[in-house]
């Protein structure tokens, strides 16, 4: 347009706003605090400097328009100083224990499964159909945990306050490659494997159990755990042939969090050191005496250890027909308003509104005469579909069956 007719500086034209043309800057642009350059009138010795000036404007405003464009579409949120928001249900980040979209290999469990299923002594049962439809059914249910991971910060596993509170390495790095590796494509895979391959040695080699206190020993393994499910069960062979090969390591630090879960007695401050004491109580400290922080930690470990049992039998079982037998004797909670509170006033308002159920997997039927559905979680799910099997794990359900991938 010729300089004649276009009069308004740069950044009024891209906006469609009206410009007052005032020397050398419009109020518009004073008060906006950016650059304001009239075509045709920019003083410069050098036309190219000028032509480069004028560009120069036309891009930072059509920058600014587009933000504009952005900010005035976005929904605008309120502070909340309610502690409600940040309780389980209603917290934003809560959302369904597992997505339905998340597509799964049904060919990995063919590949896996080399020979018929004799018996599985984690679970006890005789029943070799009735084993492999639950081994096939916690598998499906692994297979979510990175992409729920990225999309919660949370897995039944692992709770977001006490990886959030503590921001442990290792765990930031495996949510990193949880992400890298729900966003893979056809083009990206091998680069993503070999990241996933190169994070996961890198943890390894950094770890030395003796020598890591409690709180970061649990985050490790955590982290250690993701990277087996991601290799174990995502189809590719090198990948999976390298998970096998640190079976053995995951196991060991598993033992050694054993040895931490039967011979000490978690303090109630997670910032205190371990106390020795050979008589300490299986079970955690007495749920009314202690505090957010010791939850976590001693939760924390146990879910662990039980779902770093649970993924060796699992996987054991699809690929030899038998698992070697595990002490199971560990005792959690299951509860979903307990696990998933995020906040001390959620978790102590759940422990006041009804009682604290701890259960112990050795002694499943005896804890499970206190449970409702309403109760369950995942994990306690999961360890009832061990022990009682598929149909009798959704009977119990009821409505809630559908949630857990138990309907039908």
């Amino acid at each position: 347009m010729p300089p004649t007719r276009r009069k308004a500086c740069v950044a009024c034209i891209r906006t469609k706003r009206r410009c007052d043309q005032e020397q050398p800057q419009c109020r518009r642009c004073i008060t906006n605090k950016r650059q304001c350059v009239y075509v045709g009138r920019t003083v410069s010795s050098n036309p190219e400097s000028a032509n480069e000036q004028v560009d120069h404007a036309v891009a930072l405003a059509d920058n600014e328009w587009q933000l504009q464009r952005l900010l005035d579409h976005s929904p605008s949120f309120s502070p909340c100083m309610s502690n409600v928001i940040f309780d389980y249900p209603n917290h934003p980040f809560n959302f369904p224990s597992t997505p339905d979209n998340i597509p799964f290999q049904t060919d990995v469990i063919q590949d896996l499964t080399t020979l018929q299923p004799s018996t599985l002594h984690l679970i006890g049962a005789s029943s070799t159909a009735s084993v492999q439809a639950r081994v096939e059914h916690v598998v499906r249910r692994f297979t979510p945990i990175p992409s729920i991971f990225v999309s919660q910060a949370q897995t039944f596993f692992i709770h977001r306050h006490f990886f959030q509170t503590h921001a442990f390495p290792a765990l930031q790095d495996v949510l990193s490659i949880c992400a890298l590796y729900t966003l893979k494509t056809p083009a990206t895979q091998s680069f993503v494997f070999q990241t996933v391959q190169h994070k996961a040695q890198a943890l390894i080699a950094s770890t030395t159990p003796a020598l890591l206190d409690t709180k970061d020993l649990v985050a490790a393994t955590q982290a250690l755990v993701l990277y087996q499910i991601i290799r174990l069960f995502d189809g590719d062979i090198r990948m999976r042939a390298q998970a096998e090969l640190d079976e053995p390591i995951l196991m060991s630090w598993i033992d050694h969090l054993r040895s931490i879960q039967c011979h000490t007695l978690l303090l109630a401050s997670p910032d205190s050191p371990l106390t020795l004491d050979s008589t300490a109580p299986e079970s955690p400290l007495d749920a009314n005496s202690m505090s957010w922080d010791t939850y976590l930690l001693t939760e924390s470990l146990n879910r662990t250890l039980i779902t770093g049992y649970m993924l060796r039998g699992v996987y054991s079982f699809l690929c030899l027909g038998r698992d070697s037998p595990q002490n199971m004797s560990l005792r959690i909670t299951l509860q979903t308003a307990l696990w998933h509170a995020q906040s001390e006033v959620g978790w102590r308002r759940a422990g006041e509104e009804k009682e604290r159920l701890g259960f112990n997997v050795t002694k499943w039927e005896e804890g499970m005469k206190k449970a409702l559905p309403g109760d369950m979680e995942e994990l306690g799910v999961l360890i009832m579909v061990m022990l009682w099997g598929k149909e009798k794990a959704g009977v119990w359900l009821g409505s809630r069956a559908d949630e857990f991938g138990l309907g039908g």
